[in-house]
């Protein structure tokens, strides 16, 4: 409170985003003060990150609408670290209220700008959405984008095309493809081929970690 009330808007400004995480649970409406505040503040960096705080508290709360507006205007604001981790929780809202095609562009975005931190769970994400859709060609695409940008979880496509192959009963091109990911030292891959080896593919949804 003693930051707060400083008027060291610099140390005030994330005195109220610290206060916002604390209550995110206890005191949800304290949270959202503290949060709007710090929103309210202009700051460049503690603003964004106060947008995706009152974005989660939003989640939680079941309101998916003022969710996506919060975390929609820390895409606006400009700042490269909360723009794209409030892209991937966009993309999420999208794709569980089902627009497919709104989560894709969200996801694609961080994809393509190459965030060390949020490029991975974006392709993540996406190849889940895609395998679920069945979308092969997009499947490749994506691989292929994630590839060219350097994504250090690319050889995630490689598992998702092979699951999609196999959910299409072409088990030579599963195998081919988690054979490639394989030898490229995916965990994944090796545990679908030793699925293969006793009854087929597997077909759940793996995720990285």
């Amino acid at each position: 409170q003693r930051a707060i009330d400083s008027g060291d808007v610099e140390a005030a400004t994330e005195a109220l985003v610290d206060l916002g995480r604390l209550l995110l649970r206890r005191d949800p409406e304290g949270a959202r003060a503290a949060f709007q505040q710090a929103i309210d503040s202009g700051h460049p960096e503690w603003a964004p990150e106060a947008m995706v705080g009152l974005g989660h508290l939003l989640r939680n709360q079941g309101d998916s609408a003022g969710a996506r507006a919060a975390y929609q205007q820390a895409v606006d604001s400009g700042n490269p670290d909360w723009a794209s981790n409030a892209l991937v929780m966009v993309g999420k809202l999208l794709g569980k209220d089902g627009d497919a095609a709104g989560a894709r562009d969200a996801y694609l975005r961080v994809i393509d700008c190459g965030h060390a931190d949020w490029a991975p769970p974006a392709l993540i994400e996406l190849l889940n959405l895609l395998r679920e859709q069945d979308d092969l060609d997009d499947a490749r695409t994506v691989y292929r984008r994630a590839v060219e940008t350097g994504n250090p979880d690319a050889s995630y496509g490689l598992l998702v095309i092979g699951q999609i192959l196999g959910q299409r009963g072409d088990a030579e091109g599963a195998r081919a493809v988690f054979q490639e990911a394989a030898d490229a030292g995916d965990e994944l891959a090796q545990h679908e081929l030793a699925v293969m080896s006793r009854k087929g593919p597997a077909r759940g949804p793996y995720r990285p970690g």
